[in-house]
Parts: structure tokens; C-alpha cells; sequence
């Protein structure tokens, strides 16, 4: 018999059958505990942004993790506990559990704490991660009292919906939280994942190379389990998570109508890039304006959806209501996995990948539309302000060089570096920067990063 088994063997004579129970649920999340690490399984592959993440666990702070399902948040989680055993840590004083476990009930997260701590006995520094911490009710109130008692534990909750640091964690623990988002991969992780090393190739061939992985990038998205499957498993396996966001996330939490929902996005994703007004989206799924309104905000709390809003000087509320607003998907995968397509729209799913990396470098967003348009809009209206244009076709429209210029004359703040990323064109247009998209995704050229701090 294990020492594990002997101490759970103890801790049931000393709490009883309700309590012990619950330790039971924890001994099947946490196997480390009897084994010493993490097992390989539960490993994945390295994501970019978990050393990142792993000096804050020794700050006095609880970190949150935010991002769409099965964007890989688990695993990075599972990747912090292998560092922390690394280090030192006793096994015994890293707890993992995802509350959203049908065994626990309305088990709230102080009866699970409270199990763990009665149960394994840690002493010194414990390290607490909740995966999926929304399902358990009152959550927030809890780790507020451990925080508040400055217990020396390291509190890390992950979860897919926004109104995690919105509502809960906003409210309740303001000031005592630090937030990343768990993105899906990016290009760059896209191929370690694919074992793809451009770095080895030369001249032509590396160009070649890096522009069929860019389209299979924006064909697949960056899902880990559906990069890694491939093509044979993404339709299927996109289709289950897609079920998952709208059900878990948006029907069942918030009670909305499951058809008029799926209208909505349907609609929405179908025309990734192209601008919508509330009324023009009532117009085209017959739901009415205060509907379209609740149901994109969930979308976007879901992190299914993320919204460009029109970069304008105008200040008048009506003015702004005419103002058309862009969507995007959070995974052009998963779009693709939904919308009915007629042509591969490559340049569309370019756009949307662009807006995904952008928002992975936390840069703040809009577009600009006149006589021509402006695909992003990067920096704040105080300046300065970056234009950027997508046009992933051969040859370049003369368009995209003139919304570029046409912006300079409008703008009221410095304009800097105009880009524009294409299919394989580099080089200089006047002051515009040419680059392969998936050159800037790898990182040459303007950075556009927007406020550094938690990654993510």
C-alpha cells in the first residue's frame, strides 16, 4: 500500500464519508501527488507564454487565465505544476482541479480547499489552481478570504468567459488580481507544433515553405489538439467545441434561445472582416436590435467573437450609432469549421489571423473607412497611430497603398509606419513598409505591441 493510500485511508476515519469524498475527487486530479510529476499525457506541447507566467506564482497576487475553450489553458496549467515539482515543490502542496467536475456538485471551492488542506496536510507555500472556476458558485468570495488572510498559497484560476474579470473578479477582488489571456496558438507555435523549423531553410525554398504553412495555419486555426490531429480530425473536432462555446458558455449560463443564437453567429462569422451595425444585423437575422445587442455581447464574453469599432473623431452618440463595428473569430478554424464557404476567402482569414495577433500583443484596435479603408488601426487617437492594410492576393490592389495615404490626410495624430502585409510582397512604396503576413507574424517589422505586463 502507497503512502497516498495510507493517508487517505486516515483522513476518511477522521472527516467521514461527504468530506472524504471530495479528497477523493482531488487525489484523481492531482497524481503527482503519489507519482512525483506531472504524466507526460497531461504535458502537451511547450506553449510560449508559461515561462512567462510562472515567476508570478511566487507574487502575492492571484492570477487568472482567461481564453476560449480548448485554447490550451489546462495544459498550461498542467506546464506550471511540472515547473513548480522542477524546482523543489513538495508534490504535496500543488493542488489542481477543475470545478467544473460533475463528481463535486455544488461542492464550492472552500469545502475544496478545505478537504485538501485536511487531507495532505502541506506545509509552507501551497500553490492552488482552479481550472474552469466559474462552475463553482461564489468562487470569488472565497479566494478573496485567502487572499485577505494572507495565507502563503498561490491562487490561479483559469476560465473561458470575460465576465470572469468583468463581473466576479472585477467587483470582489479589485486590485488583487493580475489577468492573462491563453490565446490559441500563434503562427510561430503553429510550427513547433507542425515541427516545421524555418530557420533552416534558405532563399526561396523557406519562402515557399513558410507560405503553404501560412495557409494551412489559416485553414486549420491554432486549436493545439486540432494542429496536432491535422486535417482528417479538425471539421469534427471543431464542430464538438463550437457546440461547447455556444451551450456552456452562452445558452446554458445566460438563457438564450439556442436558434436565434446560432443565426447571429452563423451571420457573423460567415462575414468575418465586414462591417456591421445593430440594426443591419437585426435587418439580416429578423432578431430585434436589443436582441442582437445582448447576444453579440455574450458571444463576446465567450470569447468567440472579438469587435473592431470604426476609428472616428466624432463624438455625437446618434453618430456613433451609424458607425458600423468588424468582427472577428477568435480561430479562423473554427470559422471555417461553421460557415458554409464558396471560395477559400484567404484573404478574409489573412485579416481575421492579423486582428488575432494584434490582439495577442494587446495593441489597441480600430478601423477606418472614407473613400477607401484602412483594415487596422493601431495606437490611441493621442497618436501616434500605425495604418495597416491586409491583401493576401498577387498582384496588390492600388486601393490598399491609397487608403494608406488617404488615412495620413485624415488623421489628426502623427501617423507612423504604414504596413501592409500581403501573400509574398516586401519591400518599400513611398513611407509603406510591404511584408509577408507571415513575416510579421514571426516577427519583423513593427511590432505594434501594445501595454506590457501579464502576457497575454
Amino acid at each position: 500500500m502507497t503512502y497516498l493510500s495510507n493517508r487517505m485511508d486516515r483522513y476518511k476515519y477522521h472527516v467521514g464519508p461527504c468530506m472524504s469524498m471530495v479528497y477523493d475527487v482531488l487525489v484523481s486530479w492531482n497524481p503527482w501527488w503519489d507519482e512525483g510529476e506531472v504524466p507526460r499525457r497531461f504535458l502537451g506541447l511547450p506553449r510560449d507564454i508559461t515561462g512567462e507566467l510562472y515567476p508570478w506564482l511566487e507574487r502575492q497576487t492571484i492570477v487568472s487565465l482567461l481564453g476560449v475553450r480548448r485554447s490550451g489553458k489546462t495544459t498550461v496549467l498542467y506546464q506550471l505544476i511540472q515547473m513548480l515539482l522542477d524546482d523543489g515543490v513538495p508534490p504535496a502542496n500543488v493542488l489542481f482541479v477543475d470545478m467544473e467536475d460533475p463528481r463535486l456538485g455544488d461542492v464550492n471551492v472552500g469545502d475544496v480547499l478545505s478537504a485538501y488542506r485536511r487531507g495532505s496536510g502541506p506545509r509552507g507555500r501551497t500553490y492552488v489552481l482552479l481550472d474552469e472556476v466559474q462552475a463553482s458558485e461564489a468562487w470569488e468570495l472565497w479566494l478573496k478570504v485567502e487572499y485577505e488572510q494572507k495565507k502563503n498559497v498561490a491562487l490561479v484560476v483559469s476560465g473561458s468567459s470575460s465576465s470572469l474579470v468583468r463581473g466576479e473578479l472585477a467587483t470582489s477582488l479589485t486590485g488583487r488580481t493580475a489577468t492573462s489571456h491563453i490565446h490559441p496558438l500563434s503562427f510561430r507555435e503553429f510550427l513547433s507544433f507542425r515541427d516545421v523549423r524555418l530557420d533552416e531553410e534558405v532563399g526561396s525554398d523557406r519562402d515557399d515553405i513558410a507560405i503553404h504553412q501560412m495557409e494551412a495555419y489559416l485553414e486549420l486555426g491554432g486549436f493545439p489538439e486540432v494542429v496536432i490531429g491535422g486535417p482528417s480530425a479538425s471539421a469534427a473536432t471543431l464542430d464538438r467545441y463550437y457546440d461547447a462555446i455556444l451551450y456552456r458558455d452562452i445558452v446554458r449560463p445566460h438563457g438564450v434561445d439556442p436558434r436565434k443564437l446560432e443565426s447571429l453567429t452563423g451571420h457573423l462569422l460567415a462575414g468575418i472582416g465586414s462591417s456591421h451595425t445593430l440594426r443591419s444585423l437585426s435587418k439580416a437575422t429578423g432578431l430585434s436590435v436589443d436582441t442582437v445587442k445582448t447576444y453579440t455581447w455574450h458571444m463576446e464574453e465567450a470569447n468567440l467573437v472579438r469587435r473592431v469599432d470604426q476609428l472616428s473623431y466624432k463624438t455625437k452618440p446618434k453618430a456613433k450609432e451609424r458607425m458600423g463595428t468588424k468582427w472577428f473569430c477568435v480561430d479562423t478554424g473554427l470559422r471555417n469549421a461553421v460557415v458554409n464557404r464558396h471560395s477559400p476567402d484567404t484573404g478574409t482569414l489573412a485579416e481575421n489571423v492579423v486582428h488575432a495577433e494584434l490582439v495577442r500583443r494587446k495593441a489597441s484596435v480600430r478601423y477606418w473607412t472614407n473613400h477607401h479603408e484602412v483594415d487596422f488601426v493601431v495606437g490611441t487617437l493621442m497618436g501616434p497611430l500605425t495604418p495597416v492594410n491586409v491583401s493576401y492576393g498577387d498582384p496588390v490592389p492600388p486601393r490598399e497603398l491609397e487608403g494608406l495615404d488617404e488615412f495620413r490626410s485624415y488623421s489628426r495624430a502623427k501617423v507612423t509606419d504604414p504596413l501592409l502585409l500581403t501573400k509574398d510582397a516586401w519591400g518599400k512604396d513611398g513611407d509603406v513598409q510591404k511584408l509577408p503576413v507571415w513575416r510579421w507574424l514571426l516577427g519583423e517589422g513593427p511590432s505594434l505591441e501594445g501595454a506590457r505586463g501579464l502576457p497575454g
